[in-house]
């Protein structure tokens, strides 16, 4: 019924990132560096500090929850802590970590979600690279960066049939084996327009909204359906539920589209509706 439940308000700057809810606890990543662990009543739990601004929203298994920032590093955490693992703030009071369990240096910031996927984390950065780093330990395991397009990454990779999919933000998407972390295409798909919404998968295939309004879809193959297009701009990922694929637009006549994976309009709305 939209009544209040309770809020907190012990950061000093924005959100950005989504908050990650999982075993009872929120984890809000902030832009003042710090990620702050609330229970279900919003009572704070504790604080990890980074040296940077965090943007991007963590990610957890059963054992630690990952964070990515801004100060160039991934930060593996236990997902709670006991006191005694706890530092005091500059109040007095015991709720900052002391350490992180690991810490990997990825060189640059970092803006896009994380992936975690079977034990490893696909990263992307703002120069570009792509990381895939070993949960177990924060080792990498494989570096890639197309010597060509250096533009930063905005979108978190996703992976289709063991092939990761990610875009730049000059509107280049890219394959690569998930693996050995080699390209999968001889050379990565323009589609025209920026991309800085992540993707969705489609039976098999990935698509990639640009600002340009359009969805560009292809496969591991380098096959590409018909793009749909509406008028206005992508900025956030689009979902496929239930055979409808719901995309969201900035700029145009409506602001949201319900349609099939061909483009056929289910219905659409807009605040004059």
């Amino acid at each position: 019924n939209g009544v209040l439940t309770w809020k907190f308000d012990g950061a000093d700057s924005r959100y950005v990132a989504s908050s990650l809810y999982t075993g009872g606890f929120v984890y809000a990543p902030n832009a003042d560096g710090n990620l702050y662990v609330l229970d279900q009543n919003g009572v704070l739990q504790w604080i990890f500090e980074t040296a940077g601004p965090n943007w991007s929203k963590p990610v957890a298994d059963e054992e630690y929850v990952y964070l990515t920032s801004m100060d160039h590093h991934v930060y593996a955490l236990n997902l709670s802590y006991a006191n005694t693992d706890l530092k005091a703030d500059e109040n007095g009071s015991k709720i900052v970590v002391e350490k992180p369990v690991w810490t990997t240096d990825l060189e640059t910031a970092v803006v896009s979600d994380p992936l975690l996927s079977d034990g490893y984390l696909y990263v992307g950065t703002i120069a570009g690279k792509v990381f895939k780093v070993d949960t177990s330990n924060g080792s990498i395991v494989w570096t890639f960066q197309d010597d060509t397009q250096v533009k930063s990454v905005w979108t978190e990779p996703t992976i289709v049939d063991d092939v990761l999919f990610f875009a730049t933000e000059d509107g280049y998407i890219f394959a690569l084996n998930t693996e050995t972390g080699d390209p999968v295409w001889n050379a990565p798909l323009a589609s025209g327009a920026q991309i800085v919404a992540s993707a969705v998968e489609l039976n098999g295939s990935v698509g990639f909204g640009t600002t340009a309004g359009n969805l560009v879809v292809v496969d591991k193959d380098q096959v590409t359906a018909p793009s749909i297009t509406r008028e206005g701009s992508i900025y956030t990922a689009p979902h496929f539920v239930d055979g409808k694929l719901f995309l969201t637009y900035v700029g145009g006549d409506k602001l949201v589209y319900a349609l099939d994976e061909n483009g056929r309009e289910f219905w659409s709305f807009s605040t004059a509706d």
